[in-house]
């Protein structure tokens, strides 16, 4: 019943924007809009074009290079053009997600160099950041994850424990967290955030993935407590 629902309002968004474009076809908005609804629908070919088209109208606009970074990743696993549209996109904002892709890409391309470098930019935008708002949890998480990769482990630790006491439901956070613990070393941490990022509904990704494939949790994954959590979980998030 609900995936009849949110294939009618699909449906029914797609029609409403494409009167949009009819009447608006050099605003940018719109053909973003028509992006998220044609990447919804599973049409990525035509997303693909419609992000492309976006940035066309409108240079800067950071949502579409974002998007296009992690299609080029998840759906072509090009990580040249997923490490362009990043950095494009981390350009034009300093969102967490942003700076998390771009030091993802540049860590799996294994440019040392470049990644110290966006590194450094990261650390430096996130650190103004907090000087803001101390309580900016995403950037906490950026100053951990690029510390770690500047080589200064016990800065990237004081910081992913810090990042671990926010109340935060965000799932995908809390994951992220928990792969951060994974790589310091830090199974207790680790285990008890990717609990309570699987209590919450799981992240944006699948639970195979997690359990056998995310190189994050490689070093967790060799704890005795490992499987079972995941098969505790496994069932619920699945069923989703």
């Amino acid at each position: 019943m609900k995936a009849d629902a949110l294939t009618g309002a699909l449906a029914e968004a797609r029609t409403h924007n494409d009167m949009a474009l009819v009447l608006a076809p050099q605003l940018a908005a719109v053909m973003l809009t028509q992006a998220h609804i044609l990447q919804s629908c599973g049409d990525n070919a035509a997303a693909e074009a419609c992000f492309h088209k976006t940035l066309a109208l409108d240079p800067n606009a950071g949502d579409a290079h974002n998007n296009l970074a992690i299609f080029y990743m998840m759906e072509k696993g090009d990580i040249e053009k997923a490490y362009y549209h990043s950095k494009c996109s981390y350009a034009l904002d300093e969102e967490e997600t942003c700076g998390i892709l771009l030091l993802t890409w540049l860590t799996k391309l294994g440019n040392t160099q470049e990644t110290i470098s966006a590194a450094a930019l990261v650390l430096s935008r996130s650190k103004r950041r907090i000087a803001i708002g101390p309580y900016d949890f995403d950037a906490i998480h950026l100053i951990a994850y690029a510390s770690f990769l500047l080589g200064d482990i016990e800065e990237a630790k004081h910081w992913t424990f810090i990042a671990s006491a926010y109340q935060s439901d965000d799932e995908t956070f809390i994951y992220n967290i928990a792969c951060l613990h994974s790589r310091l070393g830090s199974a207790d941490a680790s285990l008890l955030m990717l609990e309570r990022a699987l209590a919450a509904g799981g992240p944006a990704t699948n639970i195979d993935y997690i359990r056998s494939v995310d190189p994050d949790l490689a070093q967790v994954r060799k704890d005795p407590r490992f499987d079972p959590l995941i098969a505790r979980y496994a069932a619920q998030i699945e069923g989703a």
